[in-house]
């Protein structure tokens, strides 16, 4: 049995770890100096000020006899405009990926982003991605366009493939 439930403060340290070690299982996906990225309450204070409501990033947690109550995943959506939300922060731990809670996530936050009016979603993910490509295919996100994003980083530069991707919701 698993449950879905709104990010708070008393799971704030659970999720940072799950995001540090999902961004550091993937190189070739995230940009690896996690110091130059807002810590998960960090950037749930960001979009609270930018006018988001409580509960736009969720945890899933797994219940049963063996992992009670573990964290196993998380996910969000952020407010782009009116109509549109990016899902984002989108991470399962990888000893769950494949069982199915990435698209336990993904489904909630659409149901989610209809509940607050939101009538398309949309994401990024870069190529390396694989397995988060075919779930967000899998669940009707259809590709808008690709770019490479470069960055340079204490005098290396990184680039990532990135995949757009969005989704009518209405």
């Amino acid at each position: 049995m698993v449950e879905v439930k709104v990010l708070r403060e008393e799971n704030l340290a659970a999720a940072e770890q799950l995001y540090e070690a999902s961004v550091r299982d993937n190189p070739q996906g995230f940009i690896q100096q996690l110091y130059l990225f807002p810590n998960i309450k960090t950037f749930i204070r960001q979009t609270e000020r930018n006018d988001i409501k409580d509960g736009d990033l969720v945890l899933i947690r797994k219940q049963n006899t063996f992992e009670n109550g573990q964290i196993v995943g998380m996910g969000g959506i952020v407010r782009k405009s009116d109509r549109e939300a990016e899902v984002c922060k989108l991470h399962v731990r990888k000893e769950f990926k494949g069982r199915g809670y990435g698209e336990k996530l993904l489904n909630y936050l659409e149901r989610m982003a209809r509940l607050k009016g939101f009538e398309k979603l949309r994401l990024h993910v870069t190529t390396s991605q694989r397995p988060a490509i075919n779930l967000y295919r899998k669940s009707a996100f259809l590709p808008t366009g690709n770019e490479v994003y470069m960055t340079e980083i204490e005098g290396k530069t990184y680039e990532y493939d990135t995949l757009y991707m969005e989704k009518l919701i209405v």
